[in-house]
């Protein structure tokens, strides 16, 4: 059996903007990609930036995917 690699798709959306929505009303603040990393770490942090490029391209958050801090919000 071959090792299963994970990828972006596997990272649920709806879960992604749930933390998104969580951390802004607790704590008023952008989520960070260290935030994602917490909540998913046994993904690789570059698959955790594709997912989200994805959501950013598909205009459901706002940030930066670069690798930086992410600064990610609802759009």
């Amino acid at each position: 059996m071959k090792n299963y690699k994970l990828q972006a798709k596997d990272i649920p959306t709806e879960a992604v903007l749930e933390l998104i929505d969580h951390i802004e009303f607790t704590e008023s603040r952008w989520t960070h990609v260290s935030d994602l990393e917490a909540r998913w770490p046994d993904f690789p942090y570059k698959v955790i930036l594709a997912k989200c490029d994805q959501m950013i391209r598909s205009g459901l958050i706002t940030g930066c995917a670069c690798g930086c801090y992410g600064g990610f919000e609802r759009y």
